[in-house]
């Protein structure tokens, strides 16, 4: 009888080192083994945490992209012998149960290629919704304070908190690491599903997450927590949903979805966010690379 073995991969970029050590806390005794990937090079302290933690080292000297270094950490725990490996963001925290809760969701649904938790956003204490299709029909769920359902089959799952099925990876591969960051989990949820696997989101199962730099609470057809990024970020997300749209294996229905959310984030930002002139030029950077299929890292003047 085989036994479950949970690798934990950490990918870093100048991180807050008291909110990673308690990722670190929270993740010990509920995982076998931890690594954790820094793009670039790394700040005072933070190996020296990783010692005290337990967690193996694995400095990249130069910044390849969240995707990129998601693959190293996950081919490195695959060959060390990983039947689950959790995905896990710098700035993310589980709550106690979590991995336990995950796997015991992929052992359920053998069908399965990822099982992910629900985010509780660790500023302003709101819950994600999960998206959801029935045929071309697409549902925002939200399982309310007191989780009705356990498990959900859904379409997609952030990255951050997602255990995978390392043996699904045969069918459905890797991340793709020439996107470099945004839609990377989008996109290998698609792929997996695809591939005959499903999604499943626990709800029952938390994380806390800081998604972007700040939220901020507004009206739009209903109360809305909007999440503010840098406009280097906004180029990645425009590029890569062009790229997102182009892909055979995404349902119509998607990408309209995907768009008319790219032009509600460009209204809400070129109109009402600061730096707009510098966002609208990185967004427009992005849908233009985006048509002409230029991929990888973008190197700009600005942060």
């Amino acid at each position: 009888m085989s036994i479950n073995k949970k690798f934990a991969v950490t990918v870093a970029y100048l991180p807050d080192l008291e909110l990673l050590e308690k990722q670190f806390q929270s993740l010990r005794p509920q995982i076998d083994s931890m690594v954790l990937l820094h793009n670039g090079p790394s700040p005072v302290g933070l190996e020296n945490l990783c010692t005290e933690y337990s967690v193996e080292f694995l400095p990249i000297e130069s910044n390849i992209g969240l995707a990129h270094a998601q693959n190293q950490g996950i081919e490195y725990a695959a060959s060390l012998g990983a039947t689950e490996i959790l995905l896990m963001d710098q700035d993310s925290i589980p709550y106690p149960l979590m991995v336990s809760l995950l796997s015991q969701a992929l052992a359920s649904h053998p069908d399965a290629a990822a099982a992910g938790p629900r985010s509780i956003d660790l500023r302003s204490g709101h819950k994600s919704r999960f998206l959801m299709d029935d045929g071309a029909v697409i549902k925002v769920f939200d399982p309310g304070n007191e989780a009705s359902v356990a498990t959900l089959n859904v379409a997609h799952l952030i990255a951050s908190g997602t255990l995978l099925r390392t043996s699904a990876l045969s069918s459905v591969g890797l991340m793709r690491g020439e996107w470099f960051i945004d839609h990377i989990d989008t996109e290998w949820c698609f792929r997996a599903r695809l591939n005959g696997w499903k999604i499943i989101a626990v709800t029952d199962a938390y994380l806390g997450h800081s998604l972007g730099d700040k939220v901020s609470r507004v009206w739009w057809g209903r109360i809305r927590q909007i999440s503010h990024h840098s406009p280097l970020r906004h180029y990645y997300m425009f590029r890569n949903t062009v790229f997102l749209v182009n892909l055979s294996y995404v349902p119509s229905y998607w990408k309209i979805f995907h768009l008319k959310r790219l032009m509600q984030i460009f209204l809400y930002f070129v109109v009402l966010a600061p730096q707009r002139l510098l966002r609208t030029k990185m967004i427009l950077r992005g849908l233009f690379d985006g048509v002409r299929n230029i991929a990888g890292k973008k190197t700009v003047s600005h942060p």
